[in-house]
């Protein structure tokens, strides 16, 4: 049976990346063909044609692949159920929306049409009308699930490019690190980020036998911003510990780097540590960080002489800067712990602090393994809001030679 006629109106029709919709008409009818094609055409469509199911496959992918398909139902070779079925499997990773065209108009034979994987279901007659709405409608979510499809594409190469930088990134701030000097003997530690980069770190240099430093920092933030801001601060510890300068000189240079180098109000607390282990003493320097403890014998306390007597680093100008030091004698065997302030306020599940009282009572054993085993227990496998770090120095029961 003919469609029925419509003189087509003046309307433009909607354009794919900027060309002409591709439509297949799939009939084994010349006449229904012809008809079909000639109103697609001056509807502004690029028009392919098929004769079955079999055609249709060969004719849907060539490199230039159609965008629509009008399909009949009955036809010989292979009928509209199966090729509709076969396009729509072979047709995976793109939109091709097939619209099957019928005089079967019983609700089994559209139902039969639409499960085998059809868009859409047209009776015969046709009005072009209707037609004509449809496959506006379906360029306009051709051309949504296009801009989709591209805008995923520009968002997969700009993930490619940030991870390639976020791995770059990784090296030079894990070299900055140089982990290999956090393997002396007095020193154990832990750095358990809350992000892929932390904002916490821990960093240490021997300049000589019998002179240790070490450094605790956690920067303002998290993630990538708060580990580049740490940067100035790693470079100015490593070149002045070498030297074995005196710690309110390296707190000072590390204080004008952060205030020429990050932007203002991103600041960095931390604790500057030497050990003169010949002597026997430790000097302390405490900027914004919580109060250090001290360990021996099986105790634990929060020694008053390692509380935070100094602004936070890239605060306060030059003129302002405050380098107060605590020189502190320390037995022989005995330790010092530090850390930030993400340990103690580490929330569990059912929003629990980890606590400073638990942290005093754990460090009375003198070991950083078994803080951390109990944080862990602690979290029950969520992630810490803030990064965490600490670090224990231990005075050598011998002199190093």
């Amino acid at each position: 049976m003919l469609d029925t006629v419509e003189r087509p109106r003046e309307i433009t029709t909607p354009r794919l990346a900027g060309r002409p919709p591709r439509v297949l008409v799939v009939d084994d009818s010349r006449t229904n063909t012809l008809y079909l094609s000639a109103f697609l055409s001056a509807e502004g469509y690029s028009v392919r044609t098929a004769a079955n199911g079999a055609e249709a496959l060969e004719l849907a992918f060539t490199p230039d692949p159609v965008d629509l398909v009008l399909m009949d139902v009955v036809m010989p070779v292979m009928d509209g159920i199966e090729a509709a079925a076969r396009l729509k499997a072979l047709s995976t990773g793109r939109l091709l929306p097939v619209l099957l065209v019928s005089s079967l108009a019983s609700g089994d034979d559209v139902l039969r049409g639409l499960e085998s994987g059809a868009d859409d279901y047209l009776v015969r007659p046709i009005n072009l009308g209707v037609l004509r709405a449809k496959l506006r409608s379906w360029l306009r979510t051709l051309d949504l699930n296009n801009r989709l499809g591209a805008a995923v594409q520009s968002l997969r190469e700009h993930q490619a490019v940030a991870d390639t930088d976020l791995e770059i990134a990784t090296s030079v701030i894990g070299n900055l690190v140089q982990r290999k000097r956090l393997s002396d003997p007095v020193l154990t530690w832990m750095v358990r980020p809350s992000a892929r980069f932390s904002g916490d770190i821990v960093a240490a240099e021997r300049p000589s036998p019998g002179l240790f430093y070490a450094l605790i920092a956690d920067a303002t933030g998290h993630g990538l911003g708060a580990a580049i801001s740490l940067l100035p601060v790693l470079q100015v510890f490593y070149g002045m510990a070498r030297k074995g300068l005196p710690l309110p000189q390296v707190a000072a240079e590390m204080n004008q780097c952060l205030r020429q180098y990050v932007p203002a109000g991103q600041f960095v607390a931390a604790t500057l540590l030497c050990a003169d282990e010949e002597r026997g003493t430790v000097s302390v320097w405490n900027g914004g960080m919580p109060s250090g403890l001290t360990i021996c014998e099986g105790m634990a306390w929060q020694d008053p002489r390692l509380v935070s007597r100094n602004m936070a680093l890239g605060i306060l100008g030059a003129e302002e800067f405050n380098a107060y030091v605590e020189t502190i004698e320390l037995e022989r065997g005995a330790s010092m712990l530090f850390f930030s302030d993400g340990l103690p306020e580490a929330l569990n599940p059912a929003g629990e602090p980890f606590g400073e009282a638990r942290v005093h009572a754990l460090a009375a054993g003198g070991s950083v393994n078994d803080i951390v085993a109990h944080l862990e227990q602690h979290l029950r496998g969520v992630a810490a809001h803030d990064d965490v770090s600490l670090m224990m120095y231990q005075m050598p029961l011998r002199v190093p030679v």
